[in-house]
């Protein structure tokens, strides 16, 4: 295990944990809400939506992947603005359908 012997490295490490620590996502907020809204085991189902939800972003941002670093490499090789410009379109395009046939099927 590597020590900080940085002062400035430390204290950033540090402050960065403190605020991470001290924070609660969005989700975590909500989750607290709920259950002291309406209990702890009614609100079981706000939990189920919010996992089975970042399944399904960790399940599409995957398919997604191919596209992008295709656009990226074509990119590399297309020279000009305006051949720039016109690959940004057409990839936003790509992007858009690979989604909406995504969400269509049900993956």
């Amino acid at each position: 295990m590597k020590l900080i012997h940085d002062p400035a490295q430390l204290t950033a490490f540090v402050t960065f944990a403190a605020v991470v620590a001290g924070t609660p996502g969005p989700s975590n907020a909500l989750l607290t809400a709920t259950g002291a809204r309406v209990g702890v085991r009614k609100g079981l189902a706000s939990l189920l939506g919010q996992v089975t939800g970042m399944g399904a972003m960790l399940v599409a941002l995957p398919s997604c992947l191919p596209w992008l670093a295709f656009g990226a490499v074509l990119q590399h090789f297309l020279e000009g603005p305006r051949a720039r410009r016109v690959l940004n379109i057409v990839m936003a395009a790509l992007l858009a359908g690979s989604t909406i046939l995504l969400v269509w099927t049900g993956f």
